[in-house]
C-alpha cells in the first residue's frame, strides 16, 4: 500500500516537491483542473522503469508495490452500476494482482443518488481483498457520502485537495475531524 507520494519537476508539478504524506487504505484526490489529479494517477500506474524520475512512492514496510490498475475517467462506470461489483473486481484482481485501483473522476456517469451504493460496494472490496483505492472527485457529495460511511466503520480515508500556486502543486490533505468541520459549516473543500 502506498503511504506517501512525492512528485516534482513534471508536467504540471514544478520545482516545488509536491508531498502527500498521509494516504489510507481509500483516498480522494482532488482540485480545480490542471493541477495534476490524473497526471498524478497515471504515474503511479506506470511501470516503475517508466515513471517520472520525479516520483517517489512510499509503500508499507517489507512488501514490494505490485502495481496499481488505472481506470480513466468514466471507464468503470457501467462496472460500479452492476450488482455484481464485487466479484467482479475480485474476479481482475486475481486475473492480475495489484496493490491499489486507481480511478480517474470517479462520480463520471455516476447520478448523486447511487454514490451511496457505489462507495459501499467499492469500500467493502477494498477491505475484503486489501487492495488501496485512490480516486480523483470533483464532486462534494460524493467526498461527504464516503465521510458517513467511514465514519460508521469507524475507520480513517484520505482526503487531499491540490491548489495550484505559483507553478507549483500544494497538497491541502484533510482528516477525518477537519472534514467534520467543513461539511457541518458548508466549507468549500473542492
Amino acid at each position: 500500500m502506498i503511504k506517501s507520494i512525492r512528485i516534482k519537476n513534471f508536467k504540471c508539478f514544478g520545482k516545488k516537491e509536491c508531498r502527500i504524506n498521509h494516504l489510507y487504505q481509500f483516498n480522494f484526490i482532488s482540485g480545480k483542473n490542471g493541477t495534476g489529479k490524473t497526471t498524478l494517477l497515471q504515474e503511479i500506474a506506470m511501470q516503475p522503469s517508466k515513471r517520472a524520475p520525479g516520483l517517489k512512492l512510499n509503500t508499507t514496510r517489507g512488501k514490494p508495490f505490485q502495481g496499481a490498475k488505472f481506470f480513466e475517467t468514466g471507464t468503470i462506470t457501467d462496472i460500479l452500476l452492476k450488482p455484481f461489483l464485487n466479484s467482479f473486481l475480485m474476479q481482475l484482481y486475481m486475473m492480475t494482482p495489484f496493490d491499489c485501483i486507481l480511478i480517474d473522476t470517479l462520480e463520471s456517469g455516476i447520478h448523486y443518488t447511487s454514490y451511496s451504493y457505489i462507495l459501499s460496494g467499492l469500500i467493502e472490496f477494498s477491505i475484503q481483498s486489501n487492495l488501496q483505492i485512490i480516486a480523483s472527485t470533483y464532486s462534494r457529495e460524493l467526498v461527504e457520502k464516503a465521510y458517513i460511511i467511514f465514519k460508521e466503520k469507524n475507520k480513517p480515508f484520505g482526503y487531499v485537495r491540490l491548489e495550484k500556486k505559483e507553478n507549483n502543486i500544494i497538497p491541502v490533505e484533510y482528516n477525518m475531524e477537519c472534514l467534520r468541520i467543513s461539511f457541518e459549516n458548508f466549507w468549500e473543500i473542492r
